[in-house]
């Protein structure tokens, strides 16, 4: 989470909520020799879009395998430049 934070900050992007959750029908897996658990954050975000794809890029070439699995988009009534986002990522931890 920590790493997700620092990444959001670099990009100058408010994370307004950020929640984890263990999926119940996630079943251990073992990758690179070791167990590991899939774990579901979920993120709500304001932003522009260049500093969601900035952010998004970050993610894919963090030292942590985090996986993106839903995203959507609203445009903030108030501000046409900023973009309300939730995003579901899928994040592996140790057990």
């Amino acid at each position: 989470l920590q790493e997700i934070s620092d990444l959001a900050n670099k990009n100058r992007i408010k994370i307004a909520q950020i929640n984890t959750a263990k999926d119940a029908k996630a079943k251990e897996e073992i990758i690179a020799g070791e167990r590991l658990l899939a774990v579901a954050i979920k993120l709500d975000l304001k932003c522009g879009y260049h500093a969601l794809g900035s952010f998004i890029n970050g993610l894919e070439n963090a030292r942590y395998f985090i996986d993106l699995q839903d995203i959507k988009i609203i445009r903030d009534p108030r501000d046409y430049l900023v973009e309300n986002v939730n995003l579901v990522l899928k994040a592996y931890v140790r057990k």
